[in-house]
């Protein structure tokens, strides 16, 4: 699963280790954000300053999710961002080594 908005205090199970945040207005509706906090970065991103973040974004590992016309919401995996980062300081993959039990 992946962080998603959903209306503000609309309850409902969430699975291990997620939580919520209110996140404000979305299509006229006060919505929270629902996600993982430690295998998630999350960020929404309001007014004119969300036109040029697209690409930038992308560039460290960030996915857009989607808008309103207003605000954009994107997130990025961790580990993938992290496994990303290590690649790019080593130089290529990174091997997968095991003692082969």
């Amino acid at each position: 699963m992946n962080p998603h908005l959903r209306p503000l205090e609309s309850g409902g199970p969430l699975p291990d280790g997620w939580t919520t945040e209110p996140a404000g207005q979305w299509k006229g509706r006060e919505v929270e954000l629902v996600y993982n906090p430690r295998r998630h970065d999350v960020m929404l991103i309001q007014g004119p300053a969300a036109d040029d973040a697209d690409g930038r974004l992308a560039q460290i590992g960030y996915e857009f999710v989607a808008t309103d016309g207003q605000t954009w919401l994107w997130y990025r995996e961790r580990l993938a961002a992290a496994r990303t980062a290590l690649e790019r300081t080593h130089g290529g993959p990174l091997v997968n080594k095991s003692l082969g039990l």
